[in-house]
This record gives C-alpha cells, structure tokens and sequence, in this order.
C-alpha cells in the first residue's frame, strides 16, 4: 500500500486517540482535583461549617439578651420618672391672691346621708370650678378643689357636691382647700383659703 494512502487513516486512528483521552475524568488540568458532590466526603469542611453557625446564633441570642435587658431598664426609668411627677402624691405650691381683686372663699358643709355616709357641700364665692382648664395657665379666681380627710389626699373635685361612703371610727378631719389649674394651693396674706370640718364617728362597742 502506498504511503500517501496510509495517512489518511493514521490521521483518523489519532483523532480518536486524542478524544478519548480528552474525555476521561482523570486527566484534569495539572494542579486541579476532581470536585466531590457527596456532602459525605467532606466531613471535615461539614463540621466547621456547623461549629460556626452555631456560634453566631450564641452571640446573636446573646446580643438579643442585653438589647432586651437595656430597653426593661430605660422603661422602669421612665415609669419611675412619670409616677415621681404625679400631681397627686407630693405637696403643692401656694399661689397668692392679690389684695386687688375679690378673694375667694370657700365653705364646707357636711350632711349626713339618709342611706350610708355623708354628702360634701362646698360653697365658694369669687372662684370657679374649671375642670376643662386642669393642668393649663393658673388663675387665682378659677381652678378646683382638693378634699383631704385625716391629713391626706383624697381627691380633686370638679364641682360643689361629693359623697363620702364611710370614715373611720372616731374623730375625722375632713379638709377642702381651693387650688388653681396648675394645683397650687390658694392662699391670702399668707394664709391657705380652705375650710374643715370634723366628723365623729361612734366607735363599735
């Protein structure tokens, strides 16, 4: 056979050579291993992987912890703060009338109720009741009431009526004082514009 006749087939037996060796998984690249898709043959990088999951979620909740601490703390601070200002548990202010302007005045009257305790009358004059100005600009000639019995504070009043249920056996100092919108005690020429009565009650043989 010629030689120009053989190397047409030798040039065909080398292509398939070539391919197959091409297409053989083993011969990667120099320098590059064949990539695994079984999690399990990489127990090592696996392991790792969970140790650091599991350390960042710690620190997170650890994290989640003292951000909820710290907002508990700021909000019993501001509890704190609001029940220290209340209006109705610390001592009042006086505010002075004016010898230029009428002086108000009040009465307290004290009626005992046919069913069970007693009915609270106070009679002002040159003052106002002004419930719809609580906590506003104060005035000396409008505002409302304090009732005190025994020497503590009952309640405001908005109006000239209020009813007592009961009282504690014995004597009873029951106290009306006028205040201003802001709560300060009227006074005139030092002296608080208020008015007392006492109530006794029998003791239970």
């Amino acid at each position: 056979m010629d030689i120009k006749q053989l190397a047409p087939i030798a040039a065909i037996a080398l292509t398939a050579i070539l391919g197959s060796s091409c297409s053989d998984p083993s011969h990667n690249a120099p320098g590059q291993g064949t990539a695994s898709s079984n999690p399990a043959e990489s127990p090592v990088h696996s392991e790792s992987h969970s140790q650091s999951y599991s350390k960042a979620a710690q620190e997170t909740a650890s994290m989640d912890q003292s951000h909820n601490a710290h907002a508990d703390q700021s909000l019993n601070t501001q509890n704190a703060a609001s029940t220290g200002h209340n209006h109705d548990s610390h001592a009042h202010q006086s505010l002075e009338v004016s010898a230029n302007q009428p002086i108000p005045s009040i009465d307290l009257i004290v009626h005992q109720d046919d069913v069970m305790g007693w009915n609270l009358e106070i009679q002002v004059a040159n003052f106002r009741f002004a419930p719809e100005n609580v906590n506003q600009e104060s005035k000396t000639y409008e505002g409302h009431a304090h009732l005190y019995i025994n020497g503590k504070k009952i309640a405001r009043l908005y109006g000239p009526w209020r009813h007592v249920a009961s009282l504690e056996p014995g004597e009873n100092q029951v106290k009306v004082t006028l205040n201003a919108n802001g709560h300060e005690s009227l006074s005139y020429q030092g002296k608080e514009i208020s008015d007392t009565e006492t109530i006794q009650v029998p003791t239970n043989q």
